[in-house]
């Protein structure tokens, strides 16, 4: 399944002024620029004055025959640099493969160097992820049971049907596994072939379940 990548850089203390020189210098002499002006604005609207935060604006880049412009933010988080958004330029969206194009050629063309020459560990996850990747084995093992065997039109109301859901859900909340549910639900429509008024159905009862266990939990 198609995931946003997401870039953390771990710049030592005694590094950041040269990186953060660097990054500029590397801006100023690439087609990349800096904006200053919505770098302020950030900081003010969230009064965040203090923080550390980027913005720079793409070139025109061409994706599947697509000319892509964009923003792309980073900013500082505890011991670490992250790109935390890219949006595009003019209105509109971009899906995982245009916003993963967007920040890989950050990377390589402002990013890439600066890294190599001060040995900074970079952390870029990857555009795929399995189910196995998000919930782990067992639980994965046992959300395939569920789907395979299921009857697609009805989701989980058949009784057998119902108790491979209740041990999914069981093992999800007994590890207390994080299970983002746009996630699962996209999972479902686009890796089992789910309809989307199912898929969704079926989201709408895990997010509930998982609530009301958790509720049961805490009495």
């Amino acid at each position: 399944m198609e995931v946003f990548q997401n870039l953390k850089l771990f710049v030592p203390v005694d590094k950041e002024e040269v990186f953060i020189d660097n990054l500029m210098a590397k801006a100023v002499s690439s087609n990349w620029k800096n904006k200053n002006d919505f770098e302020s604005s950030y900081k003010k609207n969230t009064a965040s004055l203090n923080e550390i935060v980027f913005c720079f604006e793409s070139h025109d880049m061409t994706f599947n025959k697509k000319t892509l412009r964009a923003f792309v933010w980073m900013w500082k988080k505890k011991d670490f640099y992250e790109v935390f958004n890219i949006v595009p330029s003019k209105s509109g969206s971009l899906d995982y493969g245009e916003y993963n194009f967007i920040l890989n050629a950050f990377y390589k063309e402002l990013l890439y160097d600066i890294v190599e020459k001060l040995k900074i560990n970079a952390d870029f996850s990857k555009p795929n992820k399995s189910m196995v990747d998000l919930i782990g084995k067992v639980a994965s093992e046992s959300l395939l049971q569920f789907s395979k065997n299921a009857n697609k039109i009805t989701g989980n109301s058949h009784p057998f049907d119902f108790e491979r859901w209740c041990e999914f859900v069981f093992i999800i909340h007994r590890n207390k596994i994080p299970l983002n549910i746009d996630d699962f639900v996209r999972w479902l429509e686009e890796e089992e072939d789910w309809t989307n008024d199912v898929a969704c159905r079926l989201g709408l009862d895990l997010e509930y379940a998982l609530n009301i266990l958790e509720k049961y939990e805490q009495h």
